[in-house]
């Protein structure tokens, strides 16, 4: 999902002066094939899977997961990803 949302020009880069502790994250959890350049994810889970992203009042799912909660495949969450954030003037149309 990350080099989609990349090829959509949906992200920006990390700024990693917000995460102190990306330092002890394990290098073989960098790099990936989805992000060789670590600029747009940090890993955030470990041996287990987690069932969705937590909204900040911890009372349910992200807006964004809550939206594609339902999608099985990528290719079909892409647009839905990007117009909530066009209709959120937060990308260009």
């Amino acid at each position: 999902m990350i080099a989609r949302m990349r090829e959509n020009d949906m992200l920006l880069p990390i700024n990693f002066d917000n995460i102190p502790n990306y330092q002890y994250i394990d290098e073989s959890f960098r790099s990936l094939y989805y992000d060789p350049e670590n600029l747009y994810s940090v890993p955030y889970t470990y041996g287990r899977l987690v069932p969705n992203i937590i909204n900040w009042e911890g009372t349910g799912p992200c807006l964004v997961e809550a939206l594609t909660l339902h999608v099985t495949d990528p290719d079909a969450a892409v647009p839905l990803i990007r117009q909530f954030f066009i209709d959120r003037g937060m990308l260009k149309a």
